[in-house]
Order: structure tokens, then sequence, then C-alpha cells
């Protein structure tokens, strides 16, 4: 949340800034604001779901620049809300903000919104690239503050919160970064430029309250502690200068701020300050007023006392060192489940079960006049409310406690959700059973079970028992159980053309071998008939199909004439959900199947692109052949693929087409029906069909979509 005005102070008085030359050192990097930087900089496409592949690439990009310059960078996240709340009616009132902007987005509005995968791409590419990293139990500034202040190295963050806390090596605000590494006049090494802050540059202004100044500042302004309107009957007893000190340049307009620092300039010390700010209150709302204030001083004057976990160790330390640091703290939660939260291996959406049976369910862009894209895994979750909310007795029972201390298990979890245009309460009761696997395990069952048996509960959750899913190759089986759920559970229903753009998506690039350059055939056969053809062989066809595709990957833009079909976006984005939870179902069971990076399994704006062109095609089983190339390995694998998705589902399951062809259309496909050898440059949507675009290319030969040579630059 930060202090409300302070950023705004500090742009305005830029003397309080150094110009600095980052290089040969640790940076402490505040993850939440990174990877929010990262994706609203670069332009990545929000509306259709998001491009993860772009924001992988931004991504790598970062850090191989911080390597450039001998940075090494160490990653902090926020955990789940604090147990006393004081952030949670934030994070709802945000909620129903991003509810009605994703609203407004899908009517062709202008806006920004964080697809719900952003946050797991982001920190697969973290583990790829090997960026230490790692996830505070509930809010990180403060740990980040003490880590900063152990390593002695500056914080990376555009947090306000920072220019408070008194960080040895100083504040580097994001805004204050150039991210384009520069060379030293002796060519001796290379660094960013950037302004950097610290305390003792605003402090000596205040030489009678020194540091105590700080946090004075932060909590008469508001802050996580203390809302801002808390000390109005003491604002408007103060008078607002005509003319701001010569010390800071204040606009006239910000008042509030005029007149605290003028105010600051007559303070002698911090305990006069405190006794000349609780006499403007009475009675009960003296005792109150005090009391949050105390508490908000106290936060920004001892960061030690926020050590509550020691993140140098889970940053350095061995995996013993991280469990015995677990069996330190006091908690009733099994060591492997904190130590792997810790490690980012398990999302932050169960720390919020855990302790507050509550969660927020981020509205995504879908279509706000159909149920919520997070309704059809609901049956997904249940489960996930049942292994964590329950434990395991001494005497063995599985019994209705829950892992938090002095409590008992909740009959329900609180879901916060959309429900049309707004956020609404649903309590949602855990699963107690499933008929096809039996009684739930809790959550201390989890390492003794065998990983056949966590497996069968995940496709006894997905309702998938009997199913021929393990027929996949490895890397897909995940991937081919949320897309048979996603279709079955669906609401709407998804379109066949959809769910082709999905199996494209999902084509196993990873079998492209960079030396042998052959590709893996047959999937979907027990034993992976590994009929390897090279793509040596074939590259004619290979060079031809990826032409095919590269207009699809293209940047959209809409207009009046070209609106966002809402509906397509819709179905991805029940997809989106049906991923997310089942993917922190498979974390909570200690993975017994591979979890794909999401930037390897979905790009919105090619999702978006390929259905509407395969609803505007007036025969599809004429123009797959053509788009795939005949006679091809890619061609006979993504058939393959097909069938074998569509032996799992039936007809019932989907919904008609999203494009609906006119008369005109129709005259038209008549005329073409018999054209079966025509090229695939020449099944160009016509006008009307496809949004409008922009092509921009880029090459990254790590990442499937890349390989298409159709990254953003």
């Amino acid at each position: 949340m930060g202090i409300p005005g302070l950023t705004t102070f500090i742009d305005n008085n830029l003397h309080l800034l150094e110009r600095f030359e980052l290089h040969d050192s640790k940076l402490i990097i505040d993850g939440n604001n990174l990877y929010h930087l990262l994706f609203y900089d670069h332009r990545i496409d929000y509306v259709h779901g998001g491009d993860y592949d772009k924001f992988a690439n931004h991504t790598r990009h970062f850090f191989l620049m911080l390597k450039e310059c001998n940075i090494q960078p160490y990653v902090i996240f926020d955990g789940g809300y604090d147990i006393d709340e004081k952030k949670l009616n934030t994070a709802l009132e945000r909620s129903r903000q991003r509810c009605h902007l994703a609203g407004f987005i899908s009517h062709g509005g202008k806006g920004k919104i964080m697809p719900v995968l952003a946050y797991e791409a982001f920190r697969r590419t973290l583990l790829d690239l090997g960026v230490p990293h790692c996830v505070c139990d509930f809010e990180a500034d403060d740990q980040i503050a003490v880590l900063a202040n152990e390593f002695n190295a500056p914080v990376l963050s555009f947090d306000s919160d920072f220019y408070i806390f008194d960080l040895k090596a100083g504040y580097i605000p994001f805004d204050g970064v150039n991210f384009v590494s520069a060379e030293s006049e002796d060519k001796q090494y290379k660094y960013l430029p950037c302004c950097i802050y610290y305390t003792k540059n605003l402090t000596k202004h205040f030489p009678d309250l020194g540091k105590s100044v700080l946090p004075l500042i932060a909590t008469m302004l508001g802050n996580d502690f203390v809302e801002h309107w808390v000390f109005q009957d003491f604002f408007q007893k103060l008078s607002t200068p005509k003319k701001c000190s010569f010390k800071f340049d204040i606009p006239i307009a910000h008042t509030k701020m005029r007149s605290l620092f003028h105010w600051l300039d007559s303070v002698k010390c911090l305990e006069s300050g405190i006794e000349k700010v609780l006499s403007c209150f009475k009675d009960e709302r003296l005792v109150k007023v005090e009391q949050v204030m105390k508490m908000s001083l106290k936060a920004y004057s001892s960061t030690e006392q926020y050590s509550r976990v020691n993140l140098r160790l889970l940053l350095e330390g061995s995996s013993q060192d991280v469990e015995d640091q677990c069996h330190k703290c006091e908690s009733e939660l099994p060591v492997w489940f904190r130590c792997s939260f810790w490690k980012g291996e398990i999302a932050q959406f169960c720390q919020n079960v855990v302790m507050l049976q509550r969660v927020i369910l981020n509205c995504q862009v879908e279509d706000m006049n159909a149920p919520s894209a997070t309704n059809c895994c609901q049956s997904i979750r249940s489960v996930i409310y049942r292994i964590l909310t329950s434990r395991k007795e001494p005497d063995g029972g599985n019994t209705g406690k829950t892992s938090v201390p002095g409590s008992v298990m909740p009959d329900h979890v609180t879901e916060c959700t959309r429900e049309i245009k707004n956020m609404r309460k649903f309590k949602v009761e855990p699963t107690l059973t499933l008929p096809e696997f039996g009684v739930i395990p809790c959550l201390a069952d989890i390492p003794t079970m065998e990983k056949d048996e966590r497996i069968s509960l995940l496709f006894a959750v997905l309702d998938l028992s009997g199913s021929r899913v393990l027929e996949f190759p490895e890397e897909l089986q995940l991937t081919m159980a949320v897309l048979i759920y996603w279709i079955r559970k669906s609401d709407p229903h998804v379109t066949v053309n959809q769910v082709r753009a999905m199996i494209h998506v999902s084509l196993p690039w990873k079998h492209v071998d960079a030396k042998s350059r052959q590709f893996l055939h047959n999937p979907g056969q027990r034993q992976v008939n590994s009929k390897k053809l090279s793509l040596d062989l074939h590259q004619d066809k290979v060079e031809k199909f990826l032409q095919n595709l590269r207009k699809y990957f293209n940047k959209l833009e809409h207009s009046k004439k070209h609106p966002v079909d809402v509906k397509i976006i819709h179905g991805f984005s029940q997809f989106q959900a049906c991923f997310l939870y089942t993917m922190i179902l498979n974390q909570i069971l200690q993975k017994p199947l591979h979890s794909p990076n999401p930037a390897s399994i979905f790009n919105g704006s090619f999702l978006y692109s390929f259905t509407k062109s395969l609803d505007s095609r007036p025969n599809i089983h004429l123009y797959i052949p053509e788009l795939f190339v005949k006679h091809s390995p890619i061609l006979d694998y993504y058939n393959n693929l097909y069938q074998a998705v569509m032996d799992h589902v039936g007809e019932s399951h989907f919904h008609s087409s999203s494009v609906k062809p006119g008369k005109k259309q129709k005259r038209d496909r008549k005329k073409r029906a018999h054209k079966i050898d025509e090229s695939p440059d020449n099944f160009v949507m016509e006008e009307g069909s496809d949004p409008v675009m922009e092509v921009q290319v880029a090459c990254d030969v790590s990442n499937r979509f890349s390989a298409f040579g159709l990254l953003e630059k």
C-alpha cells in the first residue's frame, strides 16, 4: 500500500536522491513490484489473457542485464495476508477495483490488469535462471529491510515505505533506474545508471528529530497500520503556510503535505510531537489514536523485530538449515509444507486458506454477464480446502482440527469472487471424500503417500479416474488433464476451435532436440512408440509450418469495427483458472505430475487470433492439413493429440462456433469449398473476421513461441 503522497514528494525534491552506478553488488528486489513493473512496462498483452512467453523473455533479459553488471539479485515475495487482517480490507477493495476494470476492458476500454498466471510464469523464469528467491509468511517490506541491512545491499522497489526504513546501503526506486547498462570511462566494468536515496538526505533537514522524523512522517500520512484520515482532526488545526520552506518543493495543492512539513520544523523531539498530535483528541477517540500511532511508529523504528524468518538462511543455507529453522518456529504446519512455501514452491493462496480460511479469487478479463471464470473449478478448490484445513491427531486419526493453533476445522472457506459485475462472498464447504478415491488425506499425510496414490487423487479430483492421460508424454500429462477437465466443466461451454487452439500451444516442442533435431512421434500410446522422425528430412515443411503460424502471433488492435470478442476470451479465462488451481493442488501433493511453465502453454494473443481464424473457415478439415503441412510429423502429432483429447469428451460438452457467417460468407464458402489444395497463405480471413494487426518480430530459441521468431522486441 505504501505511504500516500510520499513518492510524489520525493519526485518533486530530487535533491534528496543521489546519482549512483550500480555494479559489483548484491541487490535485494521487491519481487511483487518487479514482476508488475516488467509486465506493464513492456506493454505485454493482457486483454486476451496474457502473453506469458513474452513476459518470460523480458524477465530473462532483465536478469541477464544485472548479471552483465555483476549484480547478484535476491528476489523476495509477499506471502499471505497478515493474521490481524490489517491488509485484508485493502485487498478486498483492490479486488473490487480489479473487477470493475476487467469489465471495462472487456467492453473495449483501456486499462491494465495482471493476468492470473503471471506470478507463476515469473517465478519459473527465476528458477530457470538460478536467481535466488523466497516467499515471506506475510508482508515482505520489513523483512526486506532486515535482509538488506544484513547484506549491506540496496533495495530495488517501488514501495514508498522504503523511504522510511533506515537502509544502510540505500533505496533505489524503480523509476530512478535506467535499465540499459553503461560502461565505465575506464572500461573496467559495466553498471546500471540510477538514483539512490539515503535516509540521511531527508533527516539532515530535521536535526532536532533526527531519524525519528521518518516514522512520524509515515504515521501522519497514513500507511498499512493507520489510515490517512485518522489524523484529520489534527490537520484541520494546522495552519497551511502560504510560502513553503526553502528546504522542499511542495505544490500549493498539496496542503496536507505542506502543513505537515511546516509543523515538523517546530517539533523538537518525537515525544513532544506525539503529545501535540494526541492533544487534538479526547476520550475514547484519544485511546484508539494513541494505540494505532504507537503501533505505526514501532513498525518503522525497529525493523529487527520483524525478523520472524531468517531470509538469509532461506536464500543461502542448505535444505537442512531451512528445516532446522522451521522446527524452531511455533507452527503446527508440517515442516515440508512450510519449507516449500518459503521456497515459493507452494502458492500464497494456500497461506490464506490455512491462516484465515478466506481467499480472494481475482477476476480476469471475461464475460461479465456469464458466471465467473473461477466457478468451473470450484470442485478443485474444495478439495484443496480439505487438505489444508485438516490435521492429524497424535493417535493418528484425521480430525476436525485445523493447522492453526487454538481453532477447530472450519466447516467452510470464504471465497470472494465475481458475481455479475461485483465481488461477492461465498461459503465453500471442503470436500471430505471422493467416490473414485475415498477419504481426502490431511496435509501431514501427503509425504507418506506413494506417487501413484497422489496421482490417483489428482485424477479423481479432475474426474479423470480410469482415463488414459498417463499415456501422454510426461510433460503433457498435467496440461492434457486440465484441458479435458476444462472442456467438461466450462460454463458456458467452449468451442471445438478453442480446443484446437489450446492443443496447438500444447505441442511438445521440447521434443525437438537441438543436436539430433528429431521430433517425437505418436503421443497418447502407452509405449510412446518413439518412432522419431528427423526434422532435417522435413526442414522445408517445418519452415512452411512456422511461416503459416507467424500471423497468429501478431499484436492485436481492437476498434469499434473489430471489437473484443469477450466470449472467446472468457473461455480461455476459464482454462487459466482451471490450470491455476490444478497447479496449486499438484504443488500441495508434492508434484506427482510435471508442472509446466505457463510461458510454455499459454499465449493469449495467439489463442484469440487462431480461434477467430478457425471460426471463419468454411472447412476446418481442409484447412488444418494445409496449416500444419500435409504429410509432416507435426501434423501427425497434432492429429494424435486432438484425437486423444476428443476420446475423453463428447459432443455435448461443446458450444457452437462463436462466429456465425453471414449470407455473403456462405456464398463465398460454396465457391471456395472445392479448392482443397489451396495454400495457407490464401486462407486469409475476410475483412471484419480478424482484428487489425501489427507485426513485431524477435527470436528466442529457448521458448516454443519465440522459436517461431515472433517475440516482441
